[in-house]
């Protein structure tokens, strides 16, 4: 998609939501992206990880020998958390705006501050908001995104989320 972006635009913006967000972030540190929107952002996936395994009370010994541990949320599987590890996001250089619900709890909002402060990231808290997609749905509900030139609301990323579904939906998958 982003090939095919680079042809056929003047610039290319990115749109991450949740974990999603995580591997844009690896997959387009060095990439030419003008301007990135990110929702709900997980920008460090070894602590959701840890999170997970404090919540199985499993160690990491324990984990490694199991390699995978189910339970009641997601599925724990240590080839991934041994490449979460080797790949963490060191490097970010595009302006960047985040938006994150009060009460997300999928990414601490430490986690999220602190990926925000280190790559001059300009980060939104929407009071009472949820994580993930749910929260953008709400009336009533504005913030003013520097340099965007216009107040973008809950249509326009309600708008901008089914445009990327869309286009998902459109991809084959080989």
């Amino acid at each position: 998609m982003y090939d095919y972006a680079m042809e056929h635009a003047q610039k290319v913006s990115l749109f991450g939501c949740s974990r999603g967000a995580y591997f844009q972030l690896l997959a387009f540190a060095d990439a030419g992206i003008d301007c990135a929107w990110l929702l709900s952002p997980v920008t460090d996936m070894e602590r959701i990880i840890h999170n997970l395994m404090d919540y199985c009370h499993i160690s990491e010994e324990e984990f490694r020998e199991r390699v995978l541990v189910e339970n009641d949320m997601e599925p724990l599987y240590f080839p991934y958390y041994e490449y979460v590890r080797k790949n963490p996001v060191t490097k970010w250089k595009h302006q960047t705006y985040i938006l994150r619900g009060e009460n997300d709890t999928l990414c601490e909002y430490a986690y999220v501050k602190s990926f925000a402060d280190r790559f001059g990231c300009e980060m939104t808290v929407q009071k009472n908001g949820g994580g993930g997609t749910g929260f953008i749905r709400k009336k009533n509900w504005t913030f003013s995104v520097t340099g965007c030139g216009k107040d973008c609301n809950s249509d326009m990323w309600a708008g901008c989320l089914r445009a990327f579904r869309q286009a998902v939906s459109e991809q084959s998958v080989p």
